[in-house]
């Protein structure tokens, strides 16, 4: 997706059952040792301004991060 002097990498954007737009980013981020739930929390305020590109480059939508390798999901 192309932006004013950017170009965006989308890995997935849908519109849900409901009518919602999403955006979608996989993160393939590793993490050892325990409290994964605090990890992923980190993960998406590391990312939030990121996701909050991608709303605004396709006019609006809800965010969410995928961690396949935690089975892990983050939505805001």
């Amino acid at each position: 997706l192309r932006t004013p002097g950017r170009t965006l990498v989308i890995d997935r954007v849908f519109t849900d059952a409901q009518g919602r737009r999403w955006v979608v980013d996989f993160k393939t981020s590793s993490h050892e040792g325990g409290d994964v739930e605090a990890f992923l929390e980190r993960q998406r305020e590391r990312y939030a301004a990121q996701l909050d590109r991608y709303d605004e480059a396709v006019g609006g939508a809800r965010r969410g991060l995928y961690f396949p390798l935690h089975k892990g999901w983050r939505e805001w």
